[in-house]
């Protein structure tokens, strides 16, 4: 996988419709948290727009399918202030 291409893409679709997935809600959401740390440490922007998401338009919700987000939102939210 290219994060590098993929994230600024899915970054966009997330804006657009957050809970963005074929086979589930919050799919997508749920993809960009396996992106590895090696990517989120070097792109500081992206990751910032992804907490947004994630915490304005998904975790908002409660919805127990959102832990991995919820897991990924703990772990990095300080890293990116």
């Amino acid at each position: 996988m290219y994060p590098e291409h993929i994230v600024p893409l899915a970054l966009l679709r997330l804006k657009a419709e957050p809970n963005a997935g074929e086979l589930y809600d919050g799919e997508l959401a749920n993809a960009l948290t396996n992106v590895g740390p090696e990517y989120w440490t070097t792109h500081a922007d992206e990751l910032s727009q992804f907490l947004a998401i994630a915490e304005s338009d998904l975790l908002s919700r409660g919805d127990e399918t959102h832990a991995p987000i919820q897991n990924f939102v703990q772990k990095w939210r300080f890293s990116a202030q």
